[in-house]
């Protein structure tokens, strides 16, 4: 059987502690979950993913979503752009890539 693309896959990476070690503000993380429902009606906290950047060892929280269609990859990153501002970070990881997705019933 030959399935063909019909959704994206995106995964987001969002810094758990800013650049001097210290943990965000819950306004932070208010403003991000007010943000993520708003702007996506599901996603996936998948928790706390280490990662391992220029020699730092670094925390973040990985967010999986599945689009039915590539009209919101716009939207997440507008979105990504003010979460970079919040987050003080330079780039913000965004990644997104054709999939079949089926919902067993």
């Amino acid at each position: 059987m030959h399935y063909k693309p019909n959704a994206f896959k995106v995964t987001l990476m969002f810094p758990m502690r800013d650049n001097e070690g210290r943990p965000f503000p819950k306004s932070v993380w208010r403003w991000w979950r007010v943000e993520m429902t708003r702007l996506l009606s599901g996603f996936t906290d998948a928790g706390e993913v280490e990662g391992h950047w220029q020699r730092q060892t670094e925390q973040n929280k990985m967010v999986f979503i599945v689009l039915k269609s590539e009209n919101k990859l716009d939207e997440i990153r507008s979105f990504l752009q003010q979460a970079r501002i919040r987050f003080h970070q330079k780039p913000m990881y965004f990644e997104f890539h054709p999939v079949f997705q089926e919902d067993i019933r």
